[in-house]
């Protein structure tokens, strides 16, 4: 057994579920999913548009960061924490670019990415909390 899958295995929750089984994990994810597509949709859109760059660029970036934060929590790699915390800011930064523009993409995105921040945050408060 690897030492990777021996961390794993012993902090893995006494009931026999894995973490990323766990329903405020699967929320995490699927939020994080929904704003990593949401966010792609908007940057795809806003690319070559007059003074879009801005929104192109924290788009893409909310999403990478989701993208990474879903494949740690898949893992139940012990980062995942951290990566949440790290999503939850881009997130953030995605959403207010976003709320600037009338344009329908960018309220879906914007929309997303407050789930996604609130999901983020809460699992890397609890992350704080058994640290």
């Amino acid at each position: 057994m690897s030492m990777g899958a021996m961390s794993t295995a012993a902090n893995a929750p006494s009931s026999g579920r894995h973490t990323f089984q766990m329903p405020e994990m699967q929320s995490c994810i699927a939020a994080c999913l929904d704003c990593s597509k949401e966010c792609e949709y908007c940057g795809e859109q806003c690319i070559g548009m007059e003074n879009m760059a801005e929104c192109v660029r924290t788009c893409f970036d909310c999403a990478t960061t989701c993208q990474t934060c879903v494949i740690l929590m898949s893992r139940e790699s012990p980062l995942h924490q951290k990566m949440c915390d790290v999503c939850a800011d881009a997130c953030a930064r995605c959403a207010a670019e976003c709320e600037k523009y009338d344009a329908e993409h960018c309220k879906r995105c914007a929309a997303a990415c407050r789930r996604c921040e609130q999901e983020c945050r809460r699992m890397a408060q609890m992350g704080a909390m058994t640290a």
